[in-house]
């Protein structure tokens, strides 16, 4: 694998393109008929809006990272999730984020499974119901075609345990010390293209950033 590294010999972590997010400001406020909503989008609305970050593939390709990360990202098929370059509006944002409800419980057959959750949500003003299986397609994550393919049930999407966790640790890190989920560090990953991932999960679907006082 190809590293980057800056002048004075440290380890250089390739930076991800930033698309941003538009405001009109002279959009109305959103109106909720559940009390819950209003709730959310009064703590939401007053907060700033980090940029939407996505893989920059010539940056990769300058510093030799393309197939690495490629790779990774296609374990679980997600190159379809990071290949969506679209600007972000703040009032559907707003608007998604306050009315969005996750039921975890299987109770339909999506694609001859049960599904592993229903969500509801409201965009310009209209309810919507999904499967998430319905929704990844909406969001060009997974083609039709490849959820009955064969090679859709091979995909594992099962979290590991604490004790698989630290194994896992160990076999991607070079930190001698146990793995804790508050201590152990990114900085100990042994690949740069692990170390390019962390960032890039880190800044788009956990949505950490500066502090807590961000909406990402």
């Amino acid at each position: 694998m190809s590293s980057s590294r800056s002048q004075d010999g440290r380890r250089r972590r390739p930076e991800l393109q930033a698309l941003s997010t538009e405001r009109h400001d002279a959009a109305q406020p959103l109106v909720f008929t559940d009390a819950m909503h209003t709730n959310r989008y009064n703590r939401l609305q007053s907060k700033k809006f980090q940029d939407i970050r996505i893989i920059d593939w010539d940056v990769l390709e300058t510093i030799g990272l393309v197939d690495d990360v490629w790779e990774l990202i296609s374990v679980v098929w997600w190159q379809g999730f990071f290949a969506i370059k679209e600007l972000g509006f703040r009032e559907l944002i707003l608007e998604f984020l306050s009315t969005f409800y996750l039921n975890l419980r299987p109770s339909l057959i999506d694609h001859g499974k049960p599904t592993e959750g229903i969500i509801t949500f409201r965009v310009a003003g209209t309810f919507h119901t999904l499967t998430l299986l319905q929704f990844t397609q909406y969001l060009g994550v997974y083609e039709e075609a490849f959820l009955f393919s064969a090679a859709y049930p091979e995909l594992n999407f099962d979290l590991p345990n604490r004790d698989q966790a630290g194994d896992i640790w160990r076999h991607l890190s070079f930190d001698v010390n146990p793995y804790e989920a508050k201590r152990s560090k990114a900085s100990k990953l042994d690949s740069p293209a692990l170390h390019y991932i962390h960032h890039l999960l880190s800044h788009t679907l956990s949505g950490q950033w500066e502090s807590s006082s961000v909406v990402s």
